[in-house]
């Protein structure tokens, strides 16, 4: 049973000596995977479940907000009983006087980082002595992040593989951040000093938000350009981060804003000719990766109505063509009333990203039983959004512990403000399991997808609410989550379609139709290719129907996918 949408959980907590602490609801789940544990059957799926149970009871019984160890512990016995647990019962019933084992810090296990055998692996695959030490530094800090930072549940939930939890390589940062530019006429100053400055506040990718404007005020903007491509590679080699450049918004930045006299905090923008403005975009466009960023760079073009018009098309022609060519180029559409995204889970009302958590849709579904049951997939889909849930609280306190010192995190609420991004893995084949249909065939599994996803949302919807955190559903940049993933529909990590098969207007028809769509992939096997025209044809399609706000391009052989990784461990 899970937990429902009008449930009242208790606020407060009595416990045994006395105290009354803040009623938290992921003591219990813990709570029960210890008891799974000492029973020899360590399941943390299966304890998540039985909590949401437990608290659906719990929350008819509570009076006033205010509950009590004892209360919780004979009530959670009651459950498990009835649900046909009975040893676990008799585990998770210990006296109400036993001290619970701390939620965050674990016991540290007895060898701490990589084993033997992966030490040995990496010696094989990376020979020199630089790139060697910086993966045994990412596998050592990851142990520490599912040690330290994360519960022992969450831990065990991501090395089952129902949750991939993102940036586990920098426990001590949040996952994405807004690069700040200098107003002025030298908008390049300090840039690859902010850049590194920004790494101890963001571990996995900084984004750049429309350049152009700032660059186009300087004396010389071809030469602004130039040492802002300079600036930009300089501090991304030292910070090991990953970027994405806003490229084309009509609408200028905050920094290309300025105050002016009259009413509290009003503005104007600074005339800019659009003319320049473009010259600008475009060389950026074209020069960004040919200045060693190609391999942890992602162009973002935006488009508005007015650019896809017929006498902008050789503009947009140009930008298509280097997208058909396989450049590494997202399309964003800024649609009005809609925030201008920046980056997977970033706008310009959210400058930040808390942590990434991949949901796995297709490892959930081969769970037995589950095979054609919607409804009961469904269910438990539920549980496995509020431990993704459950993991962003986690990092969030984690993080709150260690922000002494630290103004960049502590400053104007941004980490409180910092978004969970949840990302559906494997939605395609998940649809493939409980139906037999694709998404892209429409009928019952695009229909499936539909349903599966507003559940899940709905869910992350409710948790998040409880915990005070804003929580949203979107892809991973290039739609992978690690960095050996591959172009598999089950690793696929985005609201997509998958579906090299399907023509790209009916993966286009399919992916508009997912009520969670924000990012679609296009996928071409290589044997038909798509010309400029064609690109153009599908970019009109996609701004005028659907509600999308970025369009891939990928190009798939086989089923392996070729491209780069922003998000992953």
């Amino acid at each position: 049973m899970s937990e429902p949408a009008d449930a009242a959980r208790p606020s407060w907590v009595h416990r045994s000596d006395g105290r009354l602490v803040p009623f938290d609801p992921d003591r219990i789940s813990l709570d029960l995977f210890a008891a799974t544990e000492a029973l020899g059957q360590p399941d943390a799926f299966l304890a998540r479940e039985l909590t949401d149970s437990i608290l659906h009871f719990l929350a008819a019984e509570t009076e006033g907000g205010v509950t009590t160890t004892r209360q919780v512990a004979e009530l959670g016995a009651k459950v498990l009983r009835e649900l046909g647990h009975p040893r676990l019962a008799a585990a998770f019933a210990r006296p109400a006087e036993t001290p619970a084992a701390p939620v965050d810090l674990p016991s540290p296990a007895s060898s701490f980082g990589p084993s033997l055998a992966e030490v040995e692996r990496l010696l094989r695959a990376v020979e020199a002595p630089g790139p060697l030490a910086a993966a045994l530094g990412r596998r050592c800090l990851t142990e520490f992040s599912l040690m330290q930072v994360f519960a022992r549940d969450l831990a065990a939930v991501h090395r089952d593989g129902l949750l991939t939890l993102g940036h586990l390589e920098s426990p001590r940062t949040l996952a994405v951040g807004v690069l700040p530019l200098s107003p002025g006429q030298h908008p390049t100053r300090r840039l690859a000093q902010r850049v590194r400055e920004m790494s101890a506040v963001v571990g996995g990718y900084l984004a750049v938000d429309s350049p152009e404007f700032l660059l186009s005020e300087a004396a010389d903007s071809v030469q602004a350009v130039r040492e802002f491509i300079r600036e930009l590679h300089l501090g991304l080699a030292g910070a090991g981060l990953n970027v994405v450049v806003n490229l084309n918004c009509a609408v200028p930045p905050p920094e290309a804003a300025e105050p002016q006299g009259g009413p509290l905090f009003a503005t104007t923008v600074r005339a800019i000719p659009t003319e320049q403005r473009w010259a600008v975009a475009d060389r950026l466009l074209h020069e960004l990766p040919a200045g060693g960023l190609d391999r942890n760079l992602r162009l973002d073009w935006h488009l508005t109505a007015d650019d896809l018009q017929p006498q902008r098309a050789e503009r947009l022609r140009a930008a298509a063509q280097r997208w058909v060519e396989g450049a590494a180029i997202t399309f964003v559409f800024d649609r009005a009333r809609k925030p201008i995204a920046l980056a997977e889970g970033v706008d310009r009302k959210h400058s930040a990203t808390l942590l990434a958590v991949g949901v796995h849709l297709h490892q959930l579904a081969q769970q037995p039983g589950l095979r054609g049951d919607l409804p009961r997939y469904v269910q438990k889909l539920g549980s496995l959004a509020r431990l993704a849930v459950a993991a962003a609280v986690q990092k969030r306190e984690f993080l709150r512990r260690h922000s002494q010192g630290r103004p960049a995190l502590t400053q104007g609420f941004v980490l409180d403000r910092a978004r969970l991004v949840v990302v559906p893995i494997g939605l395609e084949a998940a649809v493939r399991t409980l139906t037999e249909r694709g998404l892209a065939g429409g009928g019952p599994g695009l229909e499936a997808a539909s349903h599966l996803l507003a559940e899940l949302r709905a869910a992350l919807e409710r948790e998040g609410r409880a915990r005070y955190l804003e929580v949203c559903l979107d892809s991973a940049p290039a739609f992978a989550m690690s960095a050996d993933a591959d172009g598999r529909p089950e690793h696929t990590a985005g609201v997509t379609a998958w579906d090299v098969q399907a023509t790209p207007r009916q993966q286009l028809k399919a992916s508009a139709a997912l009520p969670a769509a924000s990012s679609a992939a296009i996928l071409l096997d290589g044997l038909q290719p798509l010309s400029a025209d064609e690109a153009l044809h599908l970019l009109r399609a996609a701004w005028q129907q659907s509600d999308l706000t970025r369009l891939h391009l990928r190009q798939v052989r086989g089923v392996r996918q070729a491209a780069p990784v922003l998000w992953g461990q």
